[in-house]
């Protein structure tokens, strides 16, 4: 196990070098700054009993903080009761929002999927706005509208981005409420009169479903995604006691996404930072785990670093918007806390990875670090939390892939790193960057 966690300490090494270089090559990170931070690697090393004793101690904390916290919220999401089968009976009007850019070769699925929704067809429709696509985008919806009329297609001339696409029709639908979807995911045919459950209670503004991967065979990349969403979504968020609208399977009563102004257009993660608005509006976000969508994981590195970046990037954005600012005491204590909780999660890892690196200086003699407990917790962790995910959804066999997860968690830190570098190092610009559909495999 020793020589384990060396190797992995020994890649994370690699990892956290390869930007300096990188940076350094690119003429973007100044040669006094680099001189600055071998300095101070430095002097980490010659004062090694006090310099990394005092850094692992602050990692260890970050991870074992972490770990309670999972450990609570898988727990308490076992005690959470179901409401699938509560005799509730409500059938508002919905309309199924989705904003589509190039997505012809997954859309064609999810709208068929919607076709076959369990619900009275007079009391909901399907609105896809085509965000100037250049695919057969809009070919794939008017063959579907030919077999179903509920499809209402929108289109706009240029690229408007998701945000700004949703809020250009919400004010002119008619329907009480909206489920806003991604163009890749599938629902259960019951998806609606489940979810419109959850809006018994006047305080919920949206009920955010859970969402699972249904190409996880397809790579190891992939099969690492299904991995991760049957942690968070299946584990970890049905013990929070907030919910937080994660960009789709959210569904909204209109006049409060009217009333909150819609989507900020300026935000890369527009969803989250909604989320933020409405805790403060006085309303809440209800997750319910019961209801799932199945969506498309990327199958390779380029579209996951891009998506993870842009999602690291937005998460700290809106964080310090909102936790930050005059009109954070809006917020109580708990919520503030869970919302900090969710956007440091890319942090824990990273202190993982960190800690790692430690472990293999200290294997091989360069310090004298050699702590393995915070990271061997961790993992115990990982096993107790997977599990609990693993048994809501029946694939015990994911088991046999955990010992890969660490290998992941190497991938996954990347992003994050490189996304605080140049959100708070080299200042860069917030630019979009869309998931490329093309790759996705079906």
């Amino acid at each position: 196990m020793n020589y384990f966690y060396g190797f992995m300490g020994f890649l994370c090494l690699l990892m956290f070098l390869f930007p300096v270089f990188y940076y350094l090559q690119k003429g973007l990170l100044s040669k006094q700054y680099f001189s600055l931070v071998l300095f101070l690697l430095a002097g980490v090393f010659i004062f090694s009993e006090i310099g990394v004793s005092i850094i692992s101690i602050i990692l260890s904390a970050v991870i074992v903080i972490n770990v309670l916290f999972y450990t609570f919220f898988s727990i308490r999401g076992l005690k959470k009761k179901k409401i699938l089968n509560d005799p509730f009976t409500f059938e508002p009007s919905v309309s199924i929002v989705i904003a589509a850019k190039d997505e012809g070769n997954v859309i064609g699925d999810t709208l068929r999927s919607l076709c076959e929704i369990d619900y009275p067809r007079d009391n909901f429709n399907i609105v896809v706005i085509d965000d100037g696509s250049s695919d057969n985008t809009c070919f794939e919806v008017e063959e579907l509208r030919k077999v179903f009329p509920n499809i209402i297609l929108e289109s706009n001339e240029s690229s408007k981005g998701k945000a700004w696409s949703i809020n250009s029709v919400i004010s002119r639908l008619d329907s009480e409420f909206i489920l806003i979807l991604d163009a890749d995911h599938l629902v259960d045919e019951n998806i609606l009169r489940n979810m419109v459950k959850s809006f018994e209670y006047e305080d919920v503004s949206c009920v955010q479903s859970a969402s699972l991967v249904r190409n996880g065979s397809v790579n190891l990349l992939t099969k690492m995604l299904e991995l991760e969403y049957i942690f968070r979504c299946k584990s970890i968020y049905p013990g929070k006691s907030i919910g937080i609208f994660v960009g789709s399977g959210g569904m909204f009563r209109r006049v409060d996404l009217i009333d909150l102004g819609g989507f900020n257009t300026e935000m890369l993660t527009e969803d989250v930072e909604l989320s933020y608005r409405i805790y403060k509006s006085g309303k809440r976000i209800a997750y319910n785990c019961d209801i799932t969508t199945f969506e498309l994981a990327t199958p390779d590195y380029k579209n996951f670093y891009n998506q993870r970046y842009r999602w690291m990037r937005g998460l700290w954005s809106a964080m310090f918007r909102h936790l930050f600012h005059k009109d954070s005491y809006m917020l109580d204590f708990r919520t503030k806390v869970q919302f900090i909780q969710f956007t440091l999660d890319g942090f824990v890892v990273f202190c993982f990875c960190l800690l790692q690196v430690y472990f293999f200086l200290g294997l091989i003699e360069l310090i004298t670090f050699k702590m393995q407990w915070p990271i061997f917790i961790l993992s115990l962790n990982c096993i107790f939390t997977f599990g609990i995910g693993f048994w809501r959804v029946s694939k015990w066999s994911n088991f046999n892939y955990l010992i890969l997860f660490s290998f992941y968690m190497i991938a996954h830190t990347y992003p994050f790193m490189m996304a605080l570098i140049d959100s708070y190092l080299l200042k860069k610009p917030e630019v979009w960057i869309k998931t490329d559909r093309s790759v996705l495999v079906k």
